[in-house]
């Protein structure tokens, strides 16, 4: 047998293998700019991809490292594209601020600089607590209890 098909061959067998891990998990954690969307334009697949994790009842969470946006307005920025996802699916920086303030320091306040996204910021200093149980949520449902420190 001739070497490139046999490097084709092992090729597709990794590639399958690889794509029946994939499917087999529960959860999904996936950077925005640059992973689902560019600029103004989705990324292909990216729509194929998100149709799979609701038809499969995958739990999915899209991160970014910009306060600038609201999850509501990641929600709208991505329906104006042709992608329908629920803003619960959203998780910012300023959102991820606000938990580890409120760890740090509960009940603390704090001077909010910046674009309206740091409003989230703002709000979700309040509510905290509530942000916090939604996470650890998603992470126990996401992340087998064998795998994770957290034994609660």
């Amino acid at each position: 047998m001739d070497t490139n098909n046999t490097n084709n061959m092992e090729s597709k067998e990794l590639l399958q293998s690889g794509l029946e891990t994939l499917r087999a998990k529960q959860g999904f954690i996936c950077d925005m700019d640059g992973v689902i969307y560019h600029g103004n334009r989705l990324l292909p697949g990216v729509k194929e991809f998100v149709d799979w994790l609701y038809r499969e009842n995958k739990h999915f969470l899209f991160l970014t490292n910009s306060s600038e946006r609201s999850p509501k307005e990641l929600q709208q920025k991505l329906a104006r594209m042709g992608l329908d996802v629920d803003e619960s699916h959203f998780y910012t920086s300023a959102l991820a601020t606000a938990r580890f303030i409120s760890s740090q320091a509960p009940g603390c306040s704090a001077y909010v600089i910046g674009g309206a996204g740091l409003l989230i910021f703002a709000f979700a200093m309040k509510y905290s607590a509530q942000i916090e149980e939604a996470l650890l949520g998603l992470v126990r449902r996401i992340v087998p209890k064998r795998n994770r420190s957290d034994r609660n």
